[in-house]
């Protein structure tokens, strides 16, 4: 599954607006190092070619339903929001008021898919999958001092997710943030570890949803959490979806966000994944 560090350009987004809805999307090789500005933006001709979804809220991909929760699905200047390879999925968020879903105040920035397949508490579940963030402007989320979601297993009812994997600034650079929450919590950090990013991480993580769960999670072959007895998610609800992409509810101050994913474990599954923590799939 070949290379995959993409933006399209500034000027690249002007000339795809009135592209048709499956047009091929160029993306280019995004960000410079180091990650200060978003004038860092290069200009190399990426290997791969993705296609935008179909013009509906709802679509097909990789063997799954998803609804697409971005300004691609109302309006039509976010051609890049989210774009379709046969193995990849790829995210662009922008600092503009279209980079939201449709329903989202003006302020939040938003380019996610939302899984139709539901996750059930009391189940042991097992997923995986790789994933690349890209940031122009490291120093923008710095100030503001908050990230976004590379994942969320989203609360029935909409409130913060139970289970999520964040992209948070540090003083240095960035972190993987590993994020539980259940009824009357705010969202509890139960790990925090060096993020590079530009560069493919690998995830694998084990959990059980409810006011019993537990939740593991090993980034690059290495296990960063491990906790059980802890509340994941409700009792009250049940039938909670994944989703994939950026969302960033506190801004992004100029920033432009790129995550791809790929190596996309079969999901829903408790089948164990225990032999991918070390056994990296190729990107």
């Amino acid at each position: 599954m070949g290379a995959a560090r993409y933006l399209l350009a500034v000027a690249a987004c002007a000339c795809c607006v009135s592209a048709p809805a499956m047009a091929q999307i160029k993306v280019l090789n995004p960000f410079g190092s180091p990650q200060g500005s978003v004038a860092q933006l290069t200009t190399t001709t990426s290997t791969t070619s993705y296609t935008k979804p179909p013009a509906t809220k709802v679509f097909s991909w990789n063997g799954h339903s998803w609804s697409n929760d971005s300004g691609q699905a109302w309006n039509t200047n976010t051609p890049y929001a989210i774009g379709l390879s046969s193995s990849k999925i790829r995210f662009e968020a922008h600092d503009t008021s279209y980079d939201r879903g449709q329903n989202d105040p003006s302020t939040k920035r938003r380019s996610e898919v939302s899984s139709k397949d539901q996750y059930h508490n009391g189940v042991n579940y097992w997923m995986a999958f790789s994933f690349q963030v890209d940031w122009s402007c490291l120093a923008c989320q710095q100030r503001l001092k908050q990230g976004g979601e590379i994942m969320q297993v989203h609360w029935p009812s909409g409130a913060s997710p139970p289970l999520a994997f964040r992209a948070v600034p540090t003083s240095t650079g960035a972190a993987f943030q590993v994020t539980t929450r259940g009824d009357n919590q705010g969202n509890i950090t139960r790990a925090s570890v060096p993020l590079t990013l530009g560069t493919v991480h690998d995830v694998v993580f084990s959990f059980k949803l409810g006011a019993v769960g537990y939740e593991q999670v090993w980034l690059d072959g290495k296990e960063i959490s491990n906790l059980s007895n802890i509340p994941v998610g409700t009792n009250l609800e049940d039938g909670y979806s994944m989703r994939l992409g950026p969302y960033y509810g506190g801004g992004m101050a100029g920033n432009q966000i790129v995550q791809t994913y790929g190596n996309i474990a079969a999901f829903p599954s408790s089948t164990s994944l225990i032999s991918r923590i070390s056994n990296r799939p190729a990107w």
